[in-house]
């Protein structure tokens, strides 16, 4: 659980917003599926730019995001590490997003 991502961009170029998350080995031995949620709280109609989301630098996402409840799901492509792993937020062009109540969620496999 992430709890809350504030970020906002505005100029050219590209800019990230990192966020460090751990896992211990049976996290990752029986990774079977995560979930990436999050509300926009607020957002620049005039400045709606792609988001893209990584995760341990696997693109899960690139688009405008949905305004009003984003929700990925991705699985075992993504290559989540025992210890530390990053999920990045950025954008390409200028844009403004506030996020709330950004949830990742790890679901195991039995």
């Amino acid at each position: 659980d992430i709890g809350s991502a504030k970020f906002g961009i505005d100029y050219e170029g590209i800019s990230f917003k990192d966020f460090t998350f751990t896992l211990d080995s049976n996290g990752v031995e029986n990774f079977n599926l995560g979930r990436l949620s999050f509300r926009v709280r607020s957002y620049d109609p005039d400045k709606l730019n792609d988001m893209i989301i990584k995760i341990n630098n696997y693109i899960i996402f690139k688009g405008v995001p949905t305004l009003a409840y984003f929700s990925r799901t991705f699985g075992t492509e993504v290559p989540l590490s025992v210890g530390s792993n990053t999920i990045s937020f950025s954008v390409e062009k200028e844009a403004y997003y506030e996020l709330a109540d950004v949830t990742l969620t790890i679901v195991k496999g039995i």
